[in-house]
Formats: structure tokens, sequence, C-alpha cells
């Protein structure tokens, strides 16, 4: 595990798991979306893979890397409402 991290880098890490975050709550507030009963594990993989292939073009860039906890935690909480917002649309 070590080895993806420094592999990826941090920076990388925390960027897909904001954008993570936002499709998480843009698919689970889709009206459309929400009702068809998909599993758990594939609506997580979906989410996963989404995040990762629209943050791979842009792991040279380094995006946002947190500080500390508390800057991560309101980077998520953030995230999850900008999703939220977009699939109440």
């Amino acid at each position: 595990m070590q080895q993806l991290v420094a592999a990826l880098g941090e920076p990388w890490i925390a960027g897909v798991l904001l954008l993570a975050t936002r499709i998480a709550a843009l698919l689970l507030l889709t009206p459309l979306l929400y009702s068809v009963p998909v599993p758990t594990l594939p609506r997580v993989l979906i989410v996963v893979g989404l995040a990762c292939v629209i943050a791979l073009p842009f792991q040279p860039a380094q995006p946002y890397a947190p500080g500390n906890v508390g800057e991560l935690a309101r980077a998520v909480f953030q995230e999850a409402a900008i999703g939220a917002t977009l699939g109440l649309g």
C-alpha cells in the first residue's frame, strides 16, 4: 500500500477522494439514478472508477493537498454539498 501511495502521490489520492465524494453525492441525489436497485459494491466501484478516470489526466497538475485532517474534512463536506446541489439540480 505504501508503494502505491508513493507512486501516485498523496495530493492525487486526496484529489480522487474529493472527486469521488462529489460524484457519489451527485449520483445519490439524482432522482432517476437512486431509484434503480444496484448493490453497494458496484456503486462504489463506479464512483471510484469515474473519479480515477477523471483525475488521471490532471495528475501532474498537483491537485489539492490538505495540511491536516480538519482541512480534508472541510473539503469533503464542501464537495458533498456541491455534488448534492448538482444532483438536485
